[in-house]
């Protein structure tokens, strides 16, 4: 063990900035925003069992190198958090799952331009059920999920919806919509799982009566744990701090649902989009002179080519982006779909997402077990 331990603080040694030039014992600020002390690496319990963990992921590796806060005499310091605070960083951790556990990438040609998905593509796509009372059930907006309890969603999915309404379940695994189990090829699907809502977490600063749509962001806890199939899988979230920080200008992104096509009808099918992003100036530019709004540094705008565009359907849907792992390459959540001009796809007008990696702190103090 104290072998194993060496070798893996040798490494991270060498990997880490070595900038930071915090005394021992000095308060400090680990990267999770909890305060702790500048200890020796070896003093930090907390930090020891990530390090001899044998499920240590890159997530956990990387938050035990940005913990780095000093050396002294050739030891490296670390910010040891309170024990209260290195609970709730455990917590947390243990909260999403790790790059090896989500985003799983099929091995499908990926140019796509609407064009209907593979079976099984997207795995953790979520239809939102809603009673709409004399009308019937209807499926109205999607969503991602990120862990075995939660749905992430539009906060406007919840809130901007008539009085009749009220969100019921959640359904899992869906392709095509009007047969059950779906087949492609042979090949056959799971049956869809649907799973009641248990709790509704709006982000606080969202103003459903605002016209500006900002912090469009809300989570869906599921009454029961979601089961994993081949089926239905957690896409990733950006939780280290490289894909907190990626730009993602100039990178292919994807968008996927059931949404308004062409026709203006809901698609039966799951389809897929790729497509771009556009500069928020530019973005902000062409909604304010059009409709009088304002963006920030929290949404992100992609879109604005003719017919190209997610649309009302795959409102809380998912804007995704692929990348290489440590072994295979994996999806991880940019953006969810807020909102957009009344026509999909209407040139030189972006469609509008809540930017992911501004809300993590967000989403993972309102993880619940």
């Amino acid at each position: 063990m104290k072998k194993e331990l060496g070798f893996v603080i040798l490494v991270i040694i060498f990997l880490i900035n070595s900038s930071l030039c915090l005394n021992e014992n000095d308060d400090c600020t680990n990267p999770r925003q909890q305060s702790g002390k500048c200890i020796p690496v070896r003093n930090c319990q907390f930090i020891v069992s990530i390090l001899t963990s044998s499920t240590r992921t890159p997530e956990k590796t990387e938050f035990v190198k940005n913990s780095r806060c000093g050396v002294n005499n050739g030891r490296t310091l670390v910010c040891c958090p309170t024990l209260t605070d290195s609970n709730q960083v455990s917590s947390r951790l243990a909260k999403l799952p790790g790059i090896d556990e989500c985003g799983a990438a099929g091995i499908q040609d990926r140019i796509v331009g609407g064009e209907i998905t593979p079976l099984g593509e997207y795995p953790w796509m979520a239809r939102l059920g809603y009673d709409r009372g004399l009308k019937g059930f209807a499926y109205s907006c999607g969503g991602s999920i990120i862990n075995n309890k939660h749905i992430i969603t539009a906060a406007h999915c919840i809130t901007d919806i008539p009085n009749t309404w009220k969100l019921k379940h959640i359904r899992l695994g869906e392709w095509f919509t009007d047969t059950d189990p779906d087949c492609q090829d042979d090949v056959c699907a799971d049956n869809v799982v649907d799973i009641d809502v248990d709790k509704i977490i709006l982000h606080p600063n969202y103003n459903s009566d605002g016209k500006h749509q900002q912090n469009d962001i809300a989570l869906i806890k599921v009454k029961h744990p979601i089961k994993y199939t081949d089926w239905v899988q957690p896409i990733c979230l950006p939780t280290t701090q490289s894909l907190k920080t990626a730009s993602t200008e100039n990178e292919v992104l994807y968008v996927a649902g059931w949404g308004a096509t062409e026709t203006v009808y809901s698609s039966k099918y799951k389809l897929h989009l790729n497509i771009t992003e556009v500069p928020l100036s530019q973005c902000a530019n062409s909604y304010n002179r059009h409709f009088d709004l304002s963006l920030s540094d929290s949404q992100i705008c992609v879109g604005g080519e003719r017919d190209r565009d997610s649309c009302k359907g795959d409102s809380g849907g998912p804007l995704m982006r692929l990348v290489n792992g440590p072994n295979l390459p994996y999806w991880y959540l940019v953006g969810i779909v807020s909102f957009g001009p009344q026509y999909c796809g209407t040139e030189n007008i972006p469609g509008v997402y809540t930017k992911v990696s501004n809300y993590m702190n967000w989403i993972e103090s309102n993880l619940t077990e």
